[in-house]
């Protein structure tokens, strides 16, 4: 009887620790990933507001992957750089952590996710007028982060 409890807590345990994967392992600062991902990425879903996604361009960066699927893969960047974001360990380009405890951290980060989705959905639909309406979302999570963390205590910044 020992022997089979002893069993189903190891068990257990080895079913908990799998389920948890692999440990995120972090390669860039807060500032690559602005820089990398979310700038370029919330530009893509700015610009779709006013410019048609499917409308002829000169641009090659994204010949294959251009118009709404454009759209929809730079929605979705920003949604998922959220977590990127709160990945403990990640340093701020001056070498600073960033404050991923703090309340209003944490909300502009869910904020940035939550508008990212919402902006993904927007680009499914094809549709620049549901893309307006969740823009101002996205700018203002990223304009009250900049405000609070960057612009006032130059933390993130390089």
């Amino acid at each position: 009887m020992r022997t089979l409890k002893l069993l189903s807590i190891s068990l257990l345990l080895a079913i908990t620790v799998s389920a948890q994967g692999p440990p995120a392992r972090i390669h860039g600062t807060v500032n690559d990933i602005m820089i990398g991902i979310i700038y370029p990425s919330s530009n893509i879903v700015f610009a779709a507001q006013s410019e048609d996604p499917e409308a002829p361009s000169d641009d090659f960066s994204f010949d294959y992957y251009g118009g709404w699927v454009q759209v929809e893969s730079a929605a979705i960047a920003v949604a998922e750089s959220a977590n990127l974001l709160s990945i403990p360990g990640r340093q701020c380009a001056n070498g600073t952590p960033p404050p991923i405890d703090a309340e209003d951290w944490l909300g502009w980060v869910e904020d940035m996710r939550t508008s990212g989705i919402a902006a993904y959905d927007a680009a499914k639909s094809q549709s620049q007028e549901a893309l307006t309406e969740i823009t101002d979302q996205l700018a203002a999570s990223c304009s009250s982060c900049h405000a609070r963390y960057v612009d006032v205590e130059d933390r993130c910044v390089g």
